[in-house]
């Protein structure tokens, strides 16, 4: 739930910096730990995903 909530926050504010910014603020919590969350779930924008999958084939 938690991972899934940063993902949205993720795609809804962007995943450059400030959009990173502005999705913390927007789950109350802070720059450094949405930074850590990103980490903890392995998380990566749709363009990396992407890019992994196309690499795996």
């Amino acid at each position: 739930m938690e991972k899934e909530a940063i993902i949205s926050a993720l795609e809804h504010f962007g995943w450059n910096e400030q959009g990173k910014t502005k999705a913390a603020q927007a789950l109350g919590i802070s720059r450094a730990t949405i930074y850590r969350k990103i980490a903890k779930y392995n998380l990566l924008p749709p363009t990396a995903r992407e890019e992994t999958l196309t690499r795996k084939r």
